[in-house]
């Protein structure tokens, strides 16, 4: 086994990784009270205790589905580098995290996108 591809498939799992369990807190536990320290801390999402929870809430549920499709897309894109070139190997991982990236900023945007539908400026229930 190549340290490199070790390396970097350590590398690559951190996003999807931290995902999946911040998606788990967020969802089942989310921080008692606004912070400014730890959350999901956006100006829609800080609004009020609700919007607090809810934005939570979401952004963990999201995180999780997309963590678990990014760790198969991960698994299965490192296990076919195992027997490749080192230069390869750097691009393929650098192009997964640029794609763990992406759906990291695709979380958030589901999620802002959520509070929009579900409260108003206010802070205050859509119905």
């Amino acid at each position: 086994m190549s340290t490199l591809w070790l390396f970097f498939t350590i590398f690559c799992s951190l996003i999807p990784l931290s995902m999946f369990t911040f998606g788990l807190i967020f969802s089942k536990h989310p921080p008692k009270k606004m912070n400014q320290l730890f959350g999901y801390r956006t100006s829609r999402s800080m609004v009020n205790e609700h919007t607090w929870e809810f934005a939570h809430h979401q952004f963990g549920t999201i995180g999780i589905k997309i963590s678990l499709f990014l760790c198969l897309i991960t698994g299965i894109t490192m296990m076919s580098l195992y027997d490749s070139n080192d230069l390869q190997l750097i691009m393929y991982s650098l192009f997964v995290i640029l794609i763990q990236t992406i759906m990291l900023i695709v979380s958030i945007y589901e999620t802002e996108k959520r509070l929009i539908e579900a409260f108003d400026k206010e802070g205050n229930k859509k119905f």
